[in-house]
């Protein structure tokens, strides 16, 4: 990668095949991380003056193109102490088309249910990306006996824009100002190509909601530092976190692309951030209890020949949060639900078995994915309102009155602690 050569002239260095598990402290300040090589299963042991976590989200490993964003820095960031905000805006979806197990975007626009009603009247306004409503749509065309849905690709404006864009080696002026991004437009039409490929490239195509997640709550604020002193989160960690992004996930959010330029910002203000911190304080010596205890813990996987295996783990969560009546179209019902099925999994935790460091990566990863998934849930219970990308089908009105408020998370003793803040509105340069 242009970007990494461009730092090893610098004099970055890298370390590969290293997994990084967690943060270790020094009375209450982040002084160093702990993990493991992943070729030889041998300890690392980082010490520090601060520690920055650019380790992206968590999106439940179900859709392919984001599988990598597995959330072990917002777990490590969590059992650290730091505060989590705006979890229950970690519920990004796109529709997908059943044959390929693809985001077919534009087809929300298209969409149809199986007595050719057609259904995208619910769009108040032409967007830069999908509304979070056509999750509830879907839902509730469903749970009617009207399914399936699909889209009629010959309607859809982005499909047939990106082919006659394709063909034409240029760029078409019938494009809303929103979608002309000429630089994009050839990634979008191979997309897009292969997805009507996979269907024949038929004039109708089946289509379900797809989680992405993009879950990203770790608490930043304009310095980029958490709650926990000499602790910095940049990126998809700590987007929703930073409050910028309103009620939102995480990129893409609402508008394609901003994650490399959010992640450029945050990593600047960090930088700048962690210069000024780092003039004033020595290299951490981390507790060594607490860093033996991280150890035993980290390598508790490999000591067991029988347990659960990460997969069924993952799977678990994924059965959790993956249905759209669960994580996208809530109701506390359903989530309680959900959540109990998350809680049965944390339970089994304790019994991950790794039987060698690719899988004990894999057992962290699974464990991170538990924690995201409780995060998730328990801040989408207490918001009883319905505002942006957090739909509840029991609360479908937005209540300024009484959820003007980020909902935070942290660890008390073990125990996930919720509070609520009031947002600073009369602070906004803009009002809303």
């Amino acid at each position: 990668m242009k970007l990494q050569r461009h730092a090893k002239r610098l004099g970055v260095e890298f370390l590969d095949k290293t997994m990084v598990v967690d943060v270790l402290k020094e009375r209450g300040r982040a002084a160093g991380a702990i993990g493991f090589s992943m070729l030889d299963g041998s300890c690392r042991l980082f010490r520090s003056k601060a520690v920055i976590l650019a380790t992206g989200g968590q999106s439940y490993r179900i859709l392919s193109m984001w599988s990598g964003a597995r959330g072990d820095g917002i777990a490590a960031a969590y059992r650290a102490g730091a505060q989590m905000r705006n979890a229950e805006f970690g519920s990004f979806m796109q529709l997908v088309n059943k044959r390929s197990k693809e985001p077919l975007l534009g087809a929300e626009d298209a969409l149809y249910n199986a007595k050719g009603d057609f259904l995208s009247t619910w769009r108040r306004e032409f967007e830069p990306d999908i509304d979070s409503t056509a999750a509830a749509v879907w839902y509730r065309e469903m749970m009617a006996g009207n399914g399936p849905l699909v889209t009629r690709n010959d309607e859809n404006w982005l499909l047939q824009h990106t082919t006659k864009h394709t063909e034409k080696g240029g760029h078409g002026d019938d494009a809303p100002e929103l979608w002309r991004r000429p630089k994009a437009e050839a990634f979008w039409a191979r997309f897009l190509s292969k997805t009507a490929e996979a269907d024949g490239r038929g004039a109708v195509s089946e289509v379900f909601p797809g989680l992405l997640g993009e879950l990203s709550p770790v608490r930043v604020d304009q310095r980029m530092a958490t709650t926990v002193p000499g602790l910095y989160a940049v990126g998809n960690t700590a987007t929703s976190g930073s409050a910028m992004a309103g009620a939102v996930p995480a990129s893409p959010g609402r508008v394609r692309g901003k994650a490399l330029t959010s992640s450029t910002w945050m990593g600047i203000r960090a930088a700048a951030s962690v210069l000024e911190y780092s003039a004033e304080v020595e290299v951490g010596k981390p507790d060594a209890d607490l860093t033996a205890a991280l150890k035993t813990q980290i390598f508790a996987p490999l000591g067991r020949a029988t347990g659960v295996k990460p997969i069924d783990l993952v799977r678990e969560v994924q059965a959790a949060i993956a249905p759209v009546g669960y994580s996208i179209y809530k109701k506390r019902e359903r989530m309680k639900e959900a959540l109990e099925l998350i809680l049965q999994a944390r339970d089994r935790i304790p019994d991950l078995a790794a039987e060698d460091p690719h899988y004990l990566a894999a057992a962290h990863e699974a464990r991170a994915m538990v924690l995201c998934a409780e995060m998730y849930y328990r801040a989408s219970l207490s918001r009883e309102e319905s505002r942006g990308w957090h739909l509840r089908e029991d609360f479908p009105e937005r209540d300024d009155a009484t959820w003007l408020t980020w909902i935070l998370l942290e660890d008390k003793d073990g125990e996930m602690l919720l509070s609520t803040e009031d947002v600073p509105i009369d602070r906004y340069p803009f009002q809303p």
